[in-house]
């Protein structure tokens, strides 16, 4: 059951407000209906430590390209578009979801077109979503652009999940030396400096350090992981303002090998939502504007941007691209000829693959750099382990 937060009308006009337990938005309006009140507002109550700090889980790619999928499926076989969002709404396990899902089917059921009641829940739904289901909506192919959308989705999921999948080995291993380093400084290394005390040896600076750093765990472990969990809020919410977003995709752009497979995956996406938008009949200036909302980057959508701004003064798109060093020149000579014949769509599809099939193989490089990088960084930590802790006993061995 979800809590509802609401606003109504009571049988005198008085608007009063309270919380409301119901399985989704219709069914607190019928609880609020048989108590003699008429919703005005009506929204899930969302008030709990978990999103006061942020951290409710996001709407994956994975949800919305299962959403689309379906949706096509029904709407081709001919169910209207509330019972559809009913139906997708019931089998989802999403709280969440569910209750969006709802709300939109009740939006529907109220008179608003679908790409409307999408656009009230901009969390879930970007301006791509929304600017394709109003594509669809007015020539009357909601089924395929729908179907279209959730390949797309699936396509970019696929891209993310290769690069994590890259990345959870490596992750893993430095994980692990982490760990074993912890138990090691708070559970051997005290034993040890009890002989090494006994021995009254001179210790070198890394055994020092060494004794030292567990002498702090020992007695500050609370510290170090107050000030690790305050370090990922902070990364995390800095991230979220204008400069750590620009500081973010700055890094992006400079790390060394990064650049290569930022670039392969950047144009990949906009080649493929530029093809998509153009075959939805989306016009140009609106397909860049909606290309550039759909940019993570702030480089690449403040490109985008004023590539729009000079579109809309008549200059040609293939020609603005040319003049940008974010997009290699493949891109601005093969839209060109695509403006030329009146292929765009195509060429960009084409565009879309190839870039797609290099941001793989730029992410399997990652996967084999990052991994030999991991073990060095492991093998350098082991050596300092055991460079700490065998000399102090080779001397002692000597003294015998």
């Amino acid at each position: 059951m979800t809590k509802f937060k609401y606003r109504a009308k009571n049988n005198r006009g008085d608007i009063v407000g309270g919380v409301v337990r119901a399985a989704n938005v219709l069914a607190a309006e019928k609880i609020l209906r048989d108590n003699g009140l008429l919703a005005v507002d009506l929204s899930p109550e969302s008030r709990n430590i978990v999103s006061l700090f942020g951290l409710i889980k996001k709407v994956s790619l994975k949800d919305k390209s299962i959403f689309a999928s379906q949706l096509s499926t029904m709407v081709s076989a001919g169910l209207a578009l509330p019972r559809c969002l009913n139906i997708i709404a019931a089998q989802t396990d999403n709280q969440y979801l569910k209750t969006i899902y709802y709300n939109i089917s009740h939006d529907l059921e109220e008179g608003t077109n679908f790409s409307s009641a999408l656009e009230k829940h901009p969390e879930v739904f970007d301006r791509l979503f929304v600017s394709i289901i109003h594509s669809g909506e007015s020539t009357g192919n909601l089924d395929t652009v729908l179907l279209g959308l959730s390949k797309k989705l699936e396509n970019d999921q696929n891209i993310s999940g290769k690069l994590l999948a890259a990345l959870v080995y490596p992750a893993f291993i430095i994980l692990a030396l982490f760990v074993v380093s912890w138990i090691m400084l708070v559970k051997i290394v005290p034993q040890i400096e009890s002989v090494f005390k006994d021995a009254n040896v001179d210790l070198p600076w890394a055994t020092s350090v060494l004794i030292s750093t567990s002498h702090f765990l020992i007695s500050y472990w609370w510290l170090v992981i107050i000030l690790i969990i305050s370090l990922v809020i902070f990364v995390r919410y800095y991230l979220r303002t204008a400069s750590g977003e620009n500081f973010y995709s700055r890094l992006q752009l400079r790390i060394p090998g990064l650049r290569r497979i930022v670039s392969d995956i950047y144009m990949a996406r906009f080649c493929r939502t530029i093809e998509m938008l153009f075959s939805s009949g989306v016009s140009l200036l609106e397909a860049i504007e909606t290309t550039a909302d759909t940019m993570v980057n702030y480089y690449y959508k403040r490109s985008l941007q004023r590539v729009a701004k000079e579109v809309q003064k008549g200059v040609s798109f293939s020609v603005e691209l040319s003049k940008d060093p974010l997009f290699p020149p493949l891109v601005s000579q093969m839209l060109s000829v695509g403006e030329q014949t009146g292929k765009s769509s195509e060429v960009m599809e084409k565009l879309a693959r190839y870039y797609e099939s290099e941001a793989d193989v730029a992410i399997k490089s990652v996967y084999s750099l990052v991994e030999p990088l991991a073990m060095i960084i492991v093998g350098i930590g082991v050596a300092i382990l055991v460079f700490a802790i065998l000399v102090p006993i080779y001397q002692i061995a000597l003294m015998q």
